[in-house]
């Protein structure tokens, strides 16, 4: 057997683009998602979500209900105007009606004066009675009210222009008047006592609305004091008592105590937190089990099973679909091992991952399916559908004994940076052992040829 020394092997990065065609998860990494539908900042917003909602409802209903009452008091306030307006109408029509009637009794023309100012006066009342914010019935009085002043007032404007007749005339004027002025009278009685009544009624509308408001803000923010309390305890439950667990969980995995991690199955980030709490848990058991394998392949003394354990645990941890394990024997590179399918040839080719490994003395990962490899090895490649490979040297006491090859399908990922870090932890032993079993095979060989008759045991291919 001839070995070569060999410097630590150099941390291998993959190609680029060699994970073309693969969907699925790569191996050795921890499948955690990393966005949830229901995270706790999605939580968080939908808890101040409702509360701004009910806070903004709140400030509708608040706002409209001021601006209903805004508006009934500003028609009790219209109404109210109004109706003094019409009682001033009155008023003034009243001294008219008397001015007239002095001046006629008397002769007097002081009582004309009397009766231009009085006219005067019911003219500007007459000018503020504007249909404005009035419904139809009010519209409706204002129209009849409107009619009686100018019939009135054209009769009063009519009588005074004509001056004293005759007392049967007088009498006919007077009848006349006075059934102007009853209509008159009952068209502004009928008007203000509606108004009145509009005015009542607004303002009894706009203190029942404002009694209502203040209710519905009080038991709004009531409402809204519940609803926060219980999203706050719900939000908080569902988020304290959790972590304490996984505290606990943590503190119990960093002990080396054994534990089961709760609140995996939760989409937010305590349950990415609970997933990769686990992975480490995972991870740890499956480490252990590891070193448990490795003790056991370094526990063989006979090469074969040496070879066969390892290749196993190889083509397990790597998940690798070939192995195979070529070793310096007889001054030249042969293939040792190979499972499951034979390899494409006895001994190292010149051009392949293996050459170029041993080479270099590094650790080398390329994919079968590129390169300019040994037509033997494209061949074989084809027909095994392999593609991503992995290149490990067998380092023991810093002597160079081989290559261990860990190859996949062409529909496998490509070997990542975790996958060399697994390597350096599954390979050492395995070339441990076959440094020892190789050892343990030359001192049987030198017994045999000091001792003829001890016939010396088996190795691969019969070294």
């Amino acid at each position: 057997m001839q070995v070569a020394g060999v410097n630590s092997p150099s941390v291998w990065v993959p190609a680029a683009g060699s994970d073309a065609g693969w969907t699925g998860a790569k191996q050795g990494e921890v499948g955690i998602p990393t966005r949830s539908r229901w995270s706790l900042a999605v939580q968080m917003a939908v808890m101040l979500g409702v509360l701004a909602l009910m806070i903004l409802v709140n400030a509708v209903v608040v706002v409209q209900t001021q601006a209903i009452v805004a508006d009934a008091h500003a028609r009790a306030l219209a109404a109210e105007h109004m109706a003094s307006t019409d009682l001033r109408l009155q008023t003034a029509v009243r001294r008219q009606d008397e001015a007239l009637l002095s001046y006629f009794a008397t002769r007097d023309a002081i009582f004309v004066n009397d009766f231009e100012a009085a006219k005067q006066a019911t003219d500007v009342e007459m000018r503020q009675l504007t249909p404005g914010r009035l419904d139809a019935v009010d519209r409706q009085n204002l129209v009849r009210l409107t009619a009686d002043y100018n019939s009135w007032e054209t009769w009063a404007d009519h009588r005074r222009a004509i001056g004293p007749r005759t007392s049967a005339a007088d009498a006919v004027d007077g009848l006349t008047g006075d059934l102007l002025m009853q209509s008159l009278n009952r068209s502004a009685l009928t008007f203000e006592q509606r108004l009145r009544t509009e005015a009542e009624q607004a303002d009894a509308f706009a203190g029942e609305r404002s009694a209502s408001l203040a209710r519905t803000v009080q038991g709004t923010a009531v409402l809204s004091l519940l609803v926060l309390i219980l999203l706050a305890a719900v939000f908080f439950r569902s988020t304290l008592q959790p972590v304490r667990q996984l505290v606990a969980a943590a503190i119990d995995l960093a002990s080396g105590r054994r534990v089961a991690v709760p609140s995996t199955r939760r989409r937010d980030e305590i349950g990415q937190l609970a997933q990769a709490l686990e992975a480490w848990n995972r991870s740890a058991q499956e480490r252990l089990a590891l070193a448990r394998s490795m003790a056991e392949v370094s526990d063989q003394e006979n090469l074969t099973d040496v070879l066969r354990l390892g290749a196993k645990r190889i083509q397990e941890e790597l998940g690798a679909a070939q192995v195979v394990v070529h070793l310096g024997l007889r001054s030249r590179w042969r293939v040792v091992h190979s499972s499951p399918a034979q390899y494409a040839a006895e001994l190292l080719l010149e051009r392949s991952p293996e050459a170029e490994a041993l080479r270099t003395r590094r650790v080398f990962g390329d994919d079968l399916r590129t390169g300019d490899w040994d037509n033997e090895l494209r061949a074989w490649q084809t027909v095994n559908d392999l593609g991503p490979v992995l290149c490990i040297p067998l380092v023991s006491g810093r002597e160079l004994l081989g290559v261990v090859t860990a190859v996949r399908r062409i529909n496998q990922p490509a070997f990542s940076a975790l996958d060399l870090e697994l390597s350096e932890l599954v390979v050492p032993p395995i070339a441990t052992a076959i440094h020892v079993a190789l050892l343990m095979t030359d001192n049987r060989r030198r017994r045999a040829v000091e001792a003829p008759t001890q016939v010396a045991p088996m190795t691969p291919a019969g070294y």
